[in-house]
């Protein structure tokens, strides 16, 4: 079953978010748990996403994202809204020569 699917061309939603942390790993949790309350809380689900992210000569990393999406209608499909926050625990962000990794684990 798919639950998420791209907004029709006209009509969909547009979604500014812009977030700072004192670290990769901090601004990591706290974009999953700006995207987990987007589609629990406030019923928009981000289908397409232009995201940066920032660090500055020793300022902190910070993160901007332009997100396209639709209302999720809950009654339609049922949603339960089961993940309470993305964690710290084990959490683990890596950049290694195939790239960036990141290990997260969710609170549900």
């Amino acid at each position: 079953m798919v639950v998420f699917e791209r907004p029709p061309e006209e009509g969909g939603e547009e979604r500014e978010i812009q977030l700072s942390a004192p670290d990769l790993e901090t601004l990591l949790v706290r974009w999953l748990n700006e995207l987990t309350y987007l589609v629990q809380d406030a019923g928009f689900v981000p289908v397409a996403a232009e995201i940066q992210i920032r660090r500055r000569d020793g300022t902190d990393p910070s993160l901007e994202a332009h997100l396209s999406g639709a209302p999720l209608m809950l009654e339609e499909y049922g949603w339960q809204g089961e993940i309470k926050s993305a964690t710290f625990h084990g959490l683990d962000v890596a950049n290694d020569d195939e790239g960036w990794r990141a290990r997260v684990i969710l609170d549900v």
